[in-house]
């Protein structure tokens, strides 16, 4: 027999059809219901979910607990600046992962932490940086962990990030920056060009596995005036190239660097003198 939700005048059918003498077999093979549920009816006292009293109460349990859980899921863009925004579409774009809501792991307690504050901000939940630790082949790898599920988080950061040409939330030039500044604190690294030691030149440089990204960084970052370009190296990673003193300091000026190492390290090219990346023409 066919597996059903019975109303409450299959119920009343029954016990009219059992008050006339017929057998459990009888009444199930008349009202097409199972012999198991008709037994459990006059057995066990069980009544249909729908006249149940206990199921009922459940019910309602359920849809205030659902209904307090879409509440606290709700996402709170307003809590946040448009140039925090950014900074969080930033990191998310470059070493965030959105499987359930937001998750990011790093090594800096500071840049952790910021994310964590408003991460906690637009989602009203407290947030905190955990530490973790993770086998790897070459031994133990330490940091900090940034993570919430939240599904409607996740679908603002995917549909906010979906558009491969361009980034829609981002239109004015101070956002732009605060993304570039999230992008190279969960991705970028800065490096010093060439193997001496003495070289105070340095670039920011970006690896990923495919350039889809990387593309979409440079056509973003050349709105203001950073021209950088995307190769792929011998290890078939592709990576974007950032030099010149001049946008270091503009990137420490109006940007939101928070890893301290990197903005240290941005910092002493501006003040020993990056003189930036001259590309040599044949003649």
């Amino acid at each position: 027999m066919k597996r059903r939700h019975h109303s409450k005048e299959d119920y009343e059918q029954a016990l009219l059809l059992r008050q006339q003498g017929l057998k459990h077999i009888e009444i199930s093979n008349k009202l097409d219901i199972n012999i198991h549920t008709i037994q459990s009816w006059f057995y066990l006292s069980n009544k249909p979910r729908c006249i149940s009293e206990a199921w009922k109460k459940t019910c309602k349990e359920r849809a205030r607990n659902l209904g307090e859980h879409a509440k606290r899921s709700q996402i709170y863009l307003k809590e946040l600046t448009k140039p925090e925004q950014a900074y969080l579409l930033g990191t998310y774009m470059g070493d965030g992962n959105s499987y359930r809501g937001f998750e990011l792991q790093v090594k800096d307690i500071n840049f952790a932490t910021y994310i964590a504050e408003l991460i906690s901000k637009v989602s009203k939940t407290q947030t905190k940086a955990e530490k973790y630790e993770r086998k790897r082949e070459w031994g133990i790898e330490r940091g900090f962990r940034v993570r919430l599920s939240r599904y409607d988080l996740k679908d603002w950061l995917e549909k906010a990030t979906e558009n491969k040409e361009k980034i829609p939330a981002l239109k004015t030039k101070r956002e732009i920056w605060w993304f570039l500044s999230g992008f190279i604190d969960s991705e970028g690294s800065i490096k010093r060009n060439g193997n001496n030691k003495l070289n105070t030149n340095v670039r920011i440089e970006v690896s990923q596995k495919g350039d889809q990204i990387l593309k979409q960084i440079k056509k973003v970052i050349e709105r203001i005036d950073i021209h950088s370009r995307v190769s792929r190296d011998r290890s078939d990673y592709y990576k974007l190239y950032i030099y010149s003193k001049i946008n270091f300091k503009r990137l420490l000026r109006r940007g939101n660097i928070r890893v301290l190492y990197k903005k240290d390290k941005l910092a002493f090219a501006v003040n020993n003198g990056n003189r930036g990346f001259i590309r040599r023409t044949r003649s």
